[in-house]
Parts: structure tokens; sequence; C-alpha cells
């Protein structure tokens, strides 16, 4: 289970309608892999926003939660109060769609000037961060400082200028067209279909490839193996992923496994894992990591094996459960397409030959 570059667009999407315009009341730093923004919107009142940069469970998004604070805030913790406190958060923006999220603050420095101070939250496993850069665009301090002892390729320490990740060659989905993008994916000859999705595109997560590759074939086969058609029927997903990440709303989904316990997450409902498996249909994204502490009951539950579906609200009445497993809608000028395979109780592709799938850590430990 990862929070790949796509589900972070859509956190981007819900921080974006909820805080611009929110002043900083606070900053807390609960351990040395977390902060919390205490904000105040005009709107919607008292807001808290997590930055958790754990290398099992980096996020971003607004919670309920509560935390236990150190009696003694940290020197980063007391910076961020003297620099972002009272500012204005006035923009978030995403490097493309890589798993970095950067929330531009309008604060003013301590000549009574205002200047532009960015919080850029790096979400990449082990090297998550959250580092605070000046007006210049150099660091001012960041929650893990990485010096030539830890890597010798990117540096962040205060005072040298910040600078993106090494930047993979992937397409952006709303960048290009289908054509493009199954152009793209077949360079990878030796790879399957999945693996390939996974090369070619940025911000995809390997459960969203796998689901790529069952929307459109229903099996995970080499490219090798595919034919001239198994190329065409891989234009319909693409093409609606692509109108998926355009939608201002999206319906996020979790999968459980038999014991109950969070196996999947998707902004896009995960149709791979067949009927055995119960899905719990979200509104919100911070709601998704929020339902481990069950501040949030889903809007909808699908599995095979229970009747009709439980929905919280008439806006989540309309979500389709997994059960069903309805044909895909046509997309304009195509034929109606249906899987030719469906998996059962299998959490990935079967790979012929090869063992079952690893176990994946728990849900509260990843997201």
């Amino acid at each position: 289970m990862a929070l790949d570059g796509l589900f972070l667009h859509c956190i981007g999407q819900e921080l974006e309608n909820a805080v611009i315009g929110a002043k900083v009341d606070k900053v807390y730093q609960p351990s040395s892999e977390e902060l919390v923004l205490t904000l105040h919107s005009r709107d919607l009142g008292a807001l808290k926003l997590l930055l958790c940069a754990r290398a099992n469970s980096p996020r971003i998004h607004l919670t309920k939660a509560t935390f236990e604070n150190p009696a003694t805030p940290p020197m980063l913790c007391m910076l961020l109060r003297k620099r972002l406190g009272g500012a204005t958060l006035t923009g978030i923006r995403q490097a493309g769609f890589d798993r970095i999220l950067f929330l531009d603050f309008s604060a003013t420095n301590e000549l009574g000037d205002k200047e532009t101070l960015t919080i850029a939250m790096e979400i990449m496993a082990q090297y998550s961060n959250v580092i605070l850069l000046g007006p210049d665009g150099k660091i001012i301090d960041a929650l893990k400082r990485v010096d030539l002892t830890r890597s010798s390729k990117r540096l962040i320490l205060p005072g040298l200028a910040y600078e993106l990740p090494p930047q993979q060659d992937k397409l952006a989905l709303p960048d290009h067209s289908v054509e493009e993008l199954v152009a793209r994916i077949r360079e990878f000859r030796s790879k399957t279909l999945s693996s390939a999705v996974l090369s070619s595109l940025q911000g995809v997560s390997p459960a969203l490839a796998r689901e790529v590759a069952f929307r459109s074939l229903g099996e995970d086969k080499h490219l090798s193996e595919m034919t001239e058609d198994d190329f065409v029927d891989l234009e319909y997903p693409l093409l609606e992923l692509k109108k998926e990440i355009a939608s201002p709303t999206h319906t996020f989904c979790v999968v459980r496994d038999d014991s109950d316990k969070p196996f999947e997450f998707s902004f896009w409902d995960l149709k791979q894992y067949g009927p055995s498996m119960a899905t719990d249909h979200y509104l919100r994204p911070a709601q998704v990591p929020e339902q481990r502490d069950g501040t949030h009951r889903p809007e909808s539950r699908s599995a095979a094996g229970r009747t009709g579906e439980v929905c919280g609200s008439g806006e989540a009445a309309g979500v389709r459960g997994a059960h069903q497993r309805e044909p895909l809608p046509a997309g304009e000028g195509r034929p109606l397409l249906r899987p030719r395979k469906l998996l059962r109780r299998k959490p990935h592709f079967a790979r012929s030959g090869g063992p079952g799938p690893e176990p994946r850590p728990e849900f509260a430990k990843i997201l």
C-alpha cells in the first residue's frame, strides 16, 4: 500500500478547497517525524493539518486526531512558530505528479515586511521529509537534515538551495493522449503490462498499475505476448483514468482482506480483487487514513455475501460496490469492453510458478 502521486494530487485538491486563506495559529511537533499546523479558516473554523515523514507512513492531510506534545518544543518547532505564526496559506502546488506537495505562506518577517515561505512535503518512504524554504528558494531548516554522511547526491541543510529529487522519465497522464501513453508503455517489451505501466506513467502505484492491466485484459500479460487487440483494449482504462484525474471529485476506496484489515487503497475503485474482499468507500481522501482511528465510518461498503450497500449519505448512495462487477461503460466511439477473467481471492495477479503474495503491513502503519 503506497500513497502515490495521483492520490497526493487528490489530497492537494481537498486542501485547496479547505485551507487556502487560512491562518497559522500554532505549530506543534509531537515527534521527531511529525508536525501539526493548527489553522483557522474563516469558513471552516479551526483545522489541524498533519505532516508526517515516517518512513512507513508518510502523509499529509487534515485530521481530527489528538496528539501528545512534548513539554519543551523542539528547536525546529520553535523556528516554525517564529517564522509561520500568523502566516496565511496562499497556495498549494504539486511537482507534476511526483509525491511532493508545496505549501506557500504569506508571512511577516522581523522587520515587518511580507515574505513568501514554503513548506515542501516530500513523501518518499525512508527519504520522506518536511522542509521549510525561504523566499530565495534556500533551505531554512528541515525535519530531517541530510548531510554527506547520508547522501552525496542531494543535501538537505540550512542555507543550501533546494533542489527537486532526480526526475524520472515518465509521462503525466493529463498531458498526453491515450495513443502516446500506449506507445510509451509498448517500449517495455520485456516487462509485464502492470510493470510497464508503472515504468511509464507519473504518480502511479503498483496497485493502480495492476488495476489498469486488469481492466484492460483481466490478467497481467507480458507485453511480448500481447496482441494488437490487447493494446487497443488498453486504451480504455487509460482513458477512464485520465477522466478520473480530471474530475474535481472522487470516491476513495479501501480494500480489506479476509480478517477485515485494510489491504489496499486508491482514489480509483479497485476491481482487481474480485468479490471476496470487502471494499469501503469514502468521499474525502482524509477519511482514508482517519478511518483507522474510527473517526469516520465508510460511506459505503461492498463485499460478497453482504446484502446491498450501507451508505452514510445520499451523495454516496450511488457508489457501485465491487461485488456487482457490472461491465464498464463504453467510451466514446469504443465498443463495450468486458474483463476476460475475474480474479477471485487473489490480492495480486497470479504469477506462474511463483510464490504467493507477500504479507503487507497493516494499513495503520502505512497511511
